[in-house]
């Protein structure tokens, strides 16, 4: 280990030390030579002489070694902090131009990245989003809406700290490898799911960096969800009207032969074929609210909502419905709650299925229990709010029913299309299966959370937390 004081060997403060101490050790040594002094004397002031020498000689080695520390720390790209000197001339001038070789070095990187594309004012604005590597998969340029896909653009670092995505960089280093064209899906999951398509491009530019790679994105999301969209819509339909057409084709072949002259059998056939048709229009208009939240997902509304007023006016609709099967509707905490960046028609829509559900599901002549309320707690699942918005409180609004309860086992699959606890009173009730997958979606697009609670004899919860505008 090498002895040191901070930041200087004592090898070399005591070599620097001896250099200062030369010129005084001479004129002691003359003095002695001409018996002018004794030998003690001398003896006693060639100590002093090392002992100044020394005392001299500390800050101008500590400055030396932090100068050269900076250099060294320069030429390795930390970028450092300037030094601290004790103010020695030759070791602050020395700094000084370190310092200036620093900023001109970085003052030509930063011109050589704005020039990493010629015309690099055009590519920032072209409308699809593109990013520019070198032959390292290093970014050399990314354009304002691939920046604003992939945040702050990472330019000087590896692609892989924009895209994680395997697929793509499997495509970008095989375009490299054989300077051929490669294309590759990926999905974004936050805030919400969207999914690109990268064409990866190679091509010679004529700088040092030689060979570079064109990623091209184009955000495939709305096409993906409309093929989706068609399959699930056909599929469903399919499925699920199956049963009261034929019904209905039933009661009408009965009614054109055996029962045509039944006066009797005509009136409840035509009350059973208004019941079945009832319950198809309430499908296909779920089926085509979903499709519409669907398609509008991605995109967070922007409009500010008083939460408590649509939740009050979903009460005083529901009202009736609710004194129909002796149910109290009971809301708590509508007179200090903030409003919320929404769609208040679909947020109308997610408390009236909510709310809905509770009254036909919970218990005949029990509660329903509306609480909203503030909470500076957000959940850790919660996806980030549209645009970055600073947010420190969520809006949770909690409906409560009295019911049977929920199985733990069905929980996960509630929000499932078409998913029934138990088939036959769902549809007894008029349900289509699809009314809390619509709250679910209905709360992705506002980028908040639904949990669901139950316990078995003794209700079920379910709870929407949204962001608080600040």
């Amino acid at each position: 280990m090498t002895l040191s004081l901070p930041g200087v060997p004592i090898r070399r403060l005591v070599f620097t030390a001896m250099i200062f101490a030369v010129p005084g050790l001479g004129v002691v040594a003359a003095l002695l030579f001409l018996d002018i002094i004794t030998l003690s004397w001398a003896i006693g002031a060639a100590g002093g002489c090392l002992l100044i020498a020394a005392i001299v000689a500390t800050p101008i080695a500590r400055d030396l070694a932090l100068v050269r520390h900076y250099g060294e720390s320069l030429a390795d790209g930390a970028g450092p902090q300037a030094p601290e000197l004790s103010g020695w001339a030759p070791a602050e001038e020395l700094a000084t131009v370190l310092r200036r070789i620093d900023r001109q070095a970085a003052a030509r990187e930063r011109a050589g990245q704005a020039s990493a594309v010629p015309g690099h004012e055009l590519f920032d604005a072209l409308p699809q989003p593109l990013i520019l590597l070198d032959a390292g998969r290093r970014i050399l340029a990314v354009n304002l809406r691939a920046r604003e896909l992939i945040g702050a653009a990472p330019t000087g670092g590896d692609l892989a700290a924009a895209i994680r995505d395997p697929r793509v960089l499997d495509a970008v280093d095989h375009t490299i490898a054989h300077h051929e064209r490669r294309a590759a899906g990926f999905t974004i999951a936050a805030p919400v799911e969207r999914y690109f398509w990268a064409e990866v491009l190679p091509f010679t530019g004529a700088g040092e960096s030689g060979t570079r790679v064109l990623i091209a994105l184009s955000d495939m999301t709305e096409r993906r969800q409309i093929e989706r969209l068609r399959g699930d819509f056909i599929a469903n339909v399919s499925h699920e009207l199956r049963t009261p057409l034929a019904t209905l084709i039933g009661f009408i072949e009965t009614l054109r032969g055996p029962a045509r002259d039944d006066a009797e059998a005509r009136e409840n056939f035509l009350a059973l074929m208004h019941e079945q048709a009832g319950r198809m229009s309430r499908l296909v208009r779920d089926l085509l609210s979903l499709s519409s939240i669907e398609m509008n997902e991605r995109t967070a509304p922007e409009t500010e909502v008083d939460v408590a007023a649509v939740i009050e006016r979903v009460v005083a609709t529901l009202r009736g419905e609710a004194e129909k099967r002796d149910v109290t509707l009971h809301v708590e905490g509508t007179a200090t709650v903030g409003r919320v960046m929404g769609d208040d028609d679909q947020l109308a829509q997610l408390f009236t299925n909510l709310i809905d559900n509770a009254i036909k599901y919970g218990r005949r002549g029990g509660t329903v229990r509306i609480a909203i309320g503030e909470s500076a707690e957000i959940p850790a699942a919660m996806p980030k709010p549209a645009r970055g918005r600073p947010i420190d409180k969520v809006l949770r609004i909690a409906v409560s029913d009295e019911g049977e309860g929920i199985a733990p086992e069905h929980l996960p699959r509630l929000t499932e299309r078409f998913y029934r606890v138990d088939p036959a009173r769902s549809r007894a009730v008029g349900g289509t299966g699809l009314g809390l997958a619509i709250v679910k979606h209905i709360v992705n697009r506002h980028r908040g959370t639904l949990q669901i609670a139950s316990r078995e004899g003794i209700g079920s919860t379910f709870t929407v937390t949204l962001y608080l505008l600040a």
